[in-house]
């Protein structure tokens, strides 16, 4: 192999090198930034999953999180895909291999730049090929893979793997559990789903009406009908009882507009109306007789 081929196989392998390393460096940091970024989710779907978090406190740790997890991407993703270039590279194969002194990194910054730049810069072509040639020949032997973070690579993305899978399979296998995640995301999903229905939105005088609730998703210890006649500044509370899978009360002989809600926990429904209809009633009659004007009676 002539020295111009040799020279150019060993930019060949170093570029090769550095390009692995970099890759490497790079992929291990975005790993463990999906890791932190995982468990960070995790651990506000969990939070809520028990304390069923207002929107306002889930929106805060969500944006806590999401700096947490930027400031990470800057330190791990960021900074070491600016950090390794290829004199970082060679320093660390120097390191490695001490036998090669800082030849590697001389012969990286000066090998393959034009003969005119290097004469401007006061370098001698002659110097730098001679120091390329002899730095080719020294790192022949040497395996440069040695110095690959392969492992803490590997390791790094399988527990990014594992943390990502772990929080998708409880999500798929728990209703509520994917609930809490979609609630992380400020979702508006509630963890139970609550409707309420009278059996007629207007009714006679003294008609009974019958409240239905029907709730869905996570139980509740209680549901409580809230009824007013329309007017009133007190809200009478009702204990709804189970029924064919549903919530039933019946309110008795209406006598006014009535008014109602129905509450599971913090959920609880838009307030409805039932409107009474009152009988009409004859509580006087009055007759009036106008004679015609020819006649000259007063009306009487």
């Amino acid at each position: 192999m002539s020295g111009t081929e040799l020279r150019q196989a060993f930019r060949r392998r170093f570029r090769a090198v550095a390009r692995q390393i970099w890759s490497l460096r790079v992929a291990r940091g975005a790993a463990l930034t999906v890791t932190a970024a995982a468990v960070l989710l995790a651990a506000v779907a969990t939070a809520d999953y028990f304390l069923e978090l207002s929107w306002v406190f889930r929106a805060a740790l969500l944006g806590a999180g999401t700096a947490v997890v930027v400031a990470l991407a800057a330190v791990l993703v960021v900074r070491p895909a600016r950090d390794w270039h290829r004199e970082r590279v060679a320093a660390e194969l120097e390191g490695l291999f001490p036998r090669l002194g800082q030849r590697l990194r001389t012969a990286t910054e000066h090998g393959g730049r034009p003969v005119e730049e290097l004469a401007r810069d006061g370098v001698s072509p002659s110097l730098a090929a001679a120091l390329e040639m002899e730095t080719a020949e020294k790192v022949k032997p040497l395996p440069f893979q040695a110095a690959l973070p392969v492992r803490p690579a590997l390791v790094a993305g399988a527990l990014a793997l594992a943390c990502v899978a772990a929080v998708a399979a409880v999500a798929a296998w728990v209703p509520e559990w994917r609930t809490a995640v979609e609630r992380t995301a400020l979702a508006p999903t509630p963890y139970t789903t609550l409707t309420a229905t009278a059996s007629a939105d207007t009714v006679d005088e003294g008609t009974d009406v019958e409240i239905r609730a029907a709730v869905s998703g996570r139980t509740r210890p209680a549901v409580v009908l809230y009824v007013r006649e329309v007017g009133e500044p007190e809200w009478r509370q009702e204990t709804m009882g189970p029924a064919d899978g549903e919530f039933v009360v019946r309110l008795s002989r209406l006598r006014a507009t009535t008014e109602f809600f129905v509450e599971a926990g913090p959920e609880r429904t838009p307030a409805k109306q039932i409107v009474v209809r009152h009988a009409l009633r004859i509580v006087g009659a009055q007759v009036e007789v106008t004679p015609p004007a020819y006649t000259g009676v007063p009306v009487a």
